[in-house]
């Protein structure tokens, strides 16, 4: 299944979209501009709502790569100073972090946080834009990619002297609330092995298949993610081999039925 999320230019006239996923972004006397979005997606209001996946120890991978698709919806600066983090595996105590993905807050670039060191890479995002990311973990060092582009790297990779972390997305962990995530995401893979670019590009805009080697962990984002069907379970898929569910929190607004006052109570 191929997955659109890019920009078009439509011409000079304004013009009415419809269809599925097809969504109007800007209409400028001179400019129409749409971007194609998927049908499905994670959405996070910055504040309550995120995924968790339960601590395993494949999940705790020592290189590979990490790799989603990402649309911040935040004005630049709005989080005073706190870097928005798109997946990790960490506590709220900054010890006991493996690595967390971020962007900047003022949407100027991307990096990773591994418990000692925050370190970026520039790169100018758009607040409503959709990117692909990918983070491709080494030995010591991580490569941004963009859109299937790479960008830079930095000098950290993840911390693997720290276990039994659970993978957290949108947030930086479960009960810390400054850095969750406001946008959404969609198409999250876990890899175990330090993906090329030539596959990363190839790959960014269509499912993968669930049992590609080196694939640990796949989060799609299909249609009843946060429907009301889902409520119950709250499931977080994993349409990997594995089958590392989740649950995503904060969707759905309890409903408290049958209950009667008591005799007397008016």
């Amino acid at each position: 299944m191929t997955k659109k999320y890019f920009t078009h230019h439509l011409g000079r006239a304004p013009q009415l979209l419809f269809g599925a996923g097809l969504g109007l972004l800007a209409a400028a006397p001179s400019l129409v501009q749409a971007q194609m979005s998927p049908a499905y997606t994670l959405p996070l209001n910055g504040t309550t709502q995120y995924g968790l996946v339960p601590n395993t120890p494949t999940l705790e991978i020592a290189t590979g790569t990490v790799e989603m698709w990402v649309k911040p919806n935040w004005a630049p600066g709005s989080y005073n100073g706190a870097n928005p983090c798109l997946i990790g595996e960490r506590t709220v105590d900054n010890a006991n972090t493996r690595f967390s993905l971020h962007l900047r807050d003022d949407l100027t670039g991307l990096g990773i946080w591994n418990g000692s060191y925050f370190m970026t890479v520039n790169y100018a995002f758009t607040q409503g834009q959709w990117y692909h990311i990918a983070a491709v973990l080494k030995a010591g060092a991580t490569d941004f990619y963009v859109n299937g582009t790479y960008v830079n790297s930095t000098s950290n990779g993840i911390n693997t002297g720290v276990s039994s972390t659970k993978l957290c997305l949108g947030a930086a962990a479960a009960i810390d609330t400054r850095e969750r995530f406001k946008g959404e995401l969609d198409e999250v893979r876990v890899w175990s092995t330090q993906r090329t670019a030539a596959q990363i590009s190839a790959n960014k805009s269509t499912s993968v298949a669930a049992n590609s080697a080196g694939l640990v962990a796949y989060y799609p984002i299909e249609q009843n993610t946060t429907d009301i069907s889902n409520a119950k379970t709250a499931l977080l898929k994993d349409y990997g081999t594995s089958s590392f569910h989740g649950q995503v929190y904060n969707y759905w607004v309890p409903v408290i039925t049958g209950i009667s006052p008591a005799s007397g109570v008016v």
